[in-house]
């Protein structure tokens, strides 16, 4: 965001120099987010894995397919009141990572395992 921070986020990791300290990304937030990211990406690949192996991911009721939509849902949808930094580095993760299309798979995956 010029005047405000400097950032860079590619599917190895995310480089981020605030510029206004006052008015940038806290370190928390942009922790946070990664985290959330890779531990996701983390979970539909293990599910990626499973299904490649021949086998139908079995998962806890409360880590289904449902799970996974509200997850997508709070890293990919704006908030009333997200910064518009925020919402740059969050796209810029999640884009970058190509979490967009291994939750679409994931989300697949899983409600094709939960009509049989």
């Amino acid at each position: 965001m010029k005047g405000i921070s400097l950032g860079y986020a590619s599917w190895s990791g995310v480089v981020y120099h605030p510029i206004a300290q006052d008015r940038a990304l806290r370190e928390e937030e942009l922790i946070t987010c990664e985290l959330s990211v890779q531990a996701t990406w983390a979970y539909c690949d293990h599910l990626r894995q499973q299904v490649e192996q021949g086998n139908d991911p079995i998962v806890p009721t409360q880590f289904g397919w449902r799970f996974l939509r509200g997850i997508r849902s709070r890293l990919t949808t704006e908030r009333a009141q997200e910064t518009s930094q925020h919402r740059s580095m969050r796209d810029a993760i999640v884009r970058t990572s190509g979490l967009d299309r291994h939750l679409a798979q994931a989300v697949e995956i899983l409600r094709d395992c939960d009509r049989t």
